[in-house]
């Protein structure tokens, strides 16, 4: 029976959150010294949530399930979540419990926390959509006990990620704004917004979902597209794909189309085309970014329709609105960001990995929530979080096991809360040391961090007004920022005004509403924009106006530096005069690199040590550098193969091996050359020493081993 073999009920330190999604789980852990860190399973962050009912009762599930599905898709639920109205689920020829599948998955989430602590945590946090009634919850309160879990504090969704925002990101709301959150995931969309209290915790003033728009319909809206492009000519082959019937054969083939799609799609958020083989057509199909676009946006207009609304329906209107966070993993499509740029005129905060949101926010959202009771939550009631900020380092986005784990956290807000002049010291302090590896090997020009470069007086005006010739450059989320004239007119709009050349060097568009850039004059802190919406194209320098609202400066304009990123970022600040600036500059460590490895080869056009994932437009975390490297790879091989995470790795000068927190994931047929590939790996930094590329091609059921293993060593 599913509940035989509970994990060991072995009460330890800490606490496991767990994020039950539609097509993924995400888990964290904390223990007694605070430390949080999410769980691996399969060297992966995400745990599908797909559950396969063998034929004698055993469940399995995650990647063992989606495997084994192709053996017997009718006894294969990908999604239980969106089955837990239903009291069974019949898996082939043998009925199952709902709660029995949710048990499965949280029983393998238990065993892989109890292996990463050494015992079984002995408090547990489970979150729920805020609409959830009594009776769902009940279904994960009773699948936790049936795996041998401690009974779970309960806390909804939005509150996890409003705890995230506050406490890991630092953001403070005040009682007077609103905090937005976007959820949308594998299966559904949820929408809410909340309110801080000033004592600590979060209200809940409205929420709202959609059960049909997810990453589920999105795969459905690229199929859509590919009937149009590959399927019209034969439409019945085409059902025949798409919709198999009983045929088992048929079954496993449009399985795999459906997981190539899906792939496909996620591509789609990082490159700017990707291809899907067509099994019945025999064909691959390249799908670019435009046309996916084109197919989502009605189902991505309508999130946005609904997130409005709900904002509407809490009393709030869009100046009100403090942060819009994005959370669930298809809120990375870079549609999705822009329409709601477009609409609330507020910029989203986007992090690195959005699906991990909510599972960490657990940690923190826990603390006011009830263990046990399934009915112990209402949408419409409020919700705490934690009294106070926790100032504490991000979580890591690296392996959870020794060595002390990467923080790669990245996010994008509209509006700076005050930083006390404390604060603001001690983060300078830390920028500056990016001056060590950004100054070596550098020709004299005026990008010199020393502030030796062409910066000429400062000029006085009429009524006031002062100018400032700059000609300097700083690096910043993929973008080459030349700084000219400097304007501040004080009884004119905008005040004060910046000239700059912005350079795309990424590889890919750059959305205007990413650039974070600040001018600092005292204490003070003053966010700017971009005045012009039109995104930079891949390759292409334009010039742009940044506008500040400063009527007054504390000091003379030369006194004055523009800071790009926010404080816990790894800023790029340049002074207006002569002062020291972090430029952030790339400094090459490897070029023109050709290896052939068993079954690949790859053609290094650039690694880099920087300070931002170009290709992904964001900055690195504050204390961290980006070893980032762009490549064509080719598939020698016959057949289909994969290109993902376990082969590219980075070995540390301590020997410690990390990965890259978001992977290339490439679908490759033989011969056929997949250009501009690119992968990025957090590093702390300063850490100089001997680092170790490796390029890893295991076969069929290898592990990563040296006879499959070919390092390439640089030092930094």
């Amino acid at each position: 029976m599913p509940g035989d073999d509970t994990v060991a009920r072995v009460a330890a330190d800490g606490t496991l959150g767990v994020d039950f999604g539609t097509t993924h789980t995400v888990a964290a852990l904390t223990g007694a010294a605070g430390r949080v860190q999410p769980i691996l399973f399969d060297a992966n962050l995400l745990l599908p949530s797909a559950v396969y009912g063998a034929a004698d009762g055993a469940l399995l599930v995650g990647r063992d399930a989606e495997r084994t599905a192709r053996l017997d898709p009718a006894r294969y639920e990908p999604n239980p979540k969106r089955r837990v109205d239903e009291r069974t689920v019949l898996l082939g020829e043998r009925e199952f419990r709902v709660v029995d599948l949710v048990a499965a998955l949280l029983r393998r989430v238990g065993d892989e926390a109890a292996r990463v602590a050494g015992a079984l945590p002995g408090r547990l946090v489970l979150t729920h959509p805020a609409h959830w009634a009594a009776s769902r919850r009940a279904v994960l309160t009773e699948a936790a006990e049936v795996a041998g879990l401690p009974a779970p504090a309960m806390v909804p969704e939005p509150v996890a990620a409003a705890a995230y925002f506050s406490t890991t990101l630092g953001r403070t709301v005040p009682p007077e704004k609103l905090l937005i959150v976007y959820d949308l995931g594998g299966g559904t969309f949820d929408t809410s917004v909340l309110r801080q209290r000033p004592g600590g915790g979060w209200e809940v003033l409205a929420s709202a979902g959609l059960d049909d728009v997810g990453g589920l319909d999105l795969d459905a809206a690229l199929v859509g597209q590919l009937r149009g492009s590959v399927g019209g000519a034969d439409p019945d082959r085409w059902r025949h794909l798409v919709e198999p019937g009983g045929d088992e054969v048929a079954q496993r083939r449009s399985l795999t189309f459906w997981q190539d799609v899906r792939a496909a799609k996620e591509q789609l958020s990082r490159s700017s085309s990707a291809l899907v083989r067509v099994p019945l057509f025999e064909t691959d199909a390249i799908v670019t970014r435009e046309e996916f676009e084109r197919a989502a946006r009605p189902y991505l207009e309508r999130t946005v329709d609904l997130t409005a609304a709900t904002l509407q329906r809490a009393g709030g209107r869009p100046d009100q609105v403090a942060g819009v966070f994005l959370v669930g993993g298809s809120s990375r499509i870079p549609l999705v960001g822009t329409l709601l740029h477009r609409r609330l005129l507020v910029a989203p905060t986007v992090i690195e990995q959005p699906e991990l949101v909510v599972a960490l926010g657990s940690l923190a959202g826990a603390s006011a929530a009830e263990p046990g009771a399934a009915g112990s939550t209402n949408a419409g009631s409020p919700h705490h979080g934690p009294a106070a900020p926790d100032t504490s380092p991000p979580p890591s986005m690296a392996p959870p096991v020794p060595p002390a784990p990467v923080r790669v956290v990245r996010h994008r807000v509209w509006r700076l809360p005050a930083v006390s002049v404390a604060l603001v010291a001690a983060i300078l302090v830390g920028l500056y040391g990016w001056q060590a590896w950004s100054a070596a090997g550098r020709a004299g020009d005026g990008n010199r961090p020393d502030g030796a470069g062409a910066t000429s007086g400062q000029a006085a005006g009429p009524d006031g007004e002062q100018r400032v010739q700059v000609d300097r450059a700083v690096w910043y989320t993929g973008l080459k920022v030349t700084v000219g004239t400097v304007s501040h007119r004080p009884n004119r709009q905008p005040p004060l005004v910046v000239d700059v050349r912005l350079d795309n060097q990424s590889g890919e568009q750059y959305d205007l509403w990413r650039l974070k850039v600040f001018v600092q004059t005292g204490s003070r802190y003053v966010e700017g924009a971009v005045t012009e919406s039109n995104p930079v194209p891949s390759g292409a320098a334009s010039d742009y106006h940044l506008e500040f609202p400063v009527d007054r400066l504390d000091g003379p304009l030369a006194a004055a530096a523009l800071v790009f990123g926010r404080g816990e970022e790894a800023r790029s600040v340049l002074p207006l005069g002569t002062g020291k600036a972090v430029t952030n500059e790339p400094r090459v460590v490897l070029t023109d690199l050709r290896i052939t490895h068993r079954d690949l080869e790859l053609a290094f056009t650039s690694c880099d040590l920087r300070a931002d994932f170009s290709a992904r437009h964001r900055q690195a975390a504050r204390g961290y550098a980006v070893v980032g490297c762009r490549f064509d790879v080719r598939y020698t091989g016959r057949g289909l193969h994969w290109f993902r995470v376990e082969h590219l790795r980075l070995k540390l000068p301590d020997g410690t091996l990390t990965s890259a927190p978001e992977p290339p994931y490439e679908l490759m047929t033989d011969n056929v050359v997949h250009p501009g590939v690119y992968v990025g790996f957090a590093v702390k930094w300063p850490a100089p020493g001997r680092y170790v590329l490796q390029v890893v091609d295991p076969h069929d059921d290898e592990k990563a081993s040296a006879a499959n293993t070919r390092d390439v060593p640089f030092t930094l």
